[in-house]
């Protein structure tokens, strides 16, 4: 049997899945970089995005509670 390098036997593997599971893939490659990152990245990431998200809002006349509204309401189910 032949040795075939990693990311050659991942990328094989990876086409032979439906598209929803190479989702859950890409997301698990992910979740397994970020437990690898360090703190710090992590941390100016998080800082990032949640400059994206607030600018965002503020575009398009979002307050806080409107945010907050928004959430609540995804998490009850409405």
């Amino acid at each position: 049997m032949s040795t075939m390098p990693v990311r050659e036997a991942i990328l094989r593997e990876l086409d032979e899945l439906p598209e929803a599971r190479q989702a859950e893939v890409l997301a698990f490659l992910r979740y397994l970089r970020i437990g690898m990152a360090d703190r710090t990245d992590v941390d100016r990431g998080f800082a990032e995005v949640l400059a994206v998200i607030r600018r965002t809002a503020s575009e398009r006349g979002l307050t806080e509670r409107d945010v907050e509204s928004e959430v609540e309401a995804g998490r009850s189910g409405r």
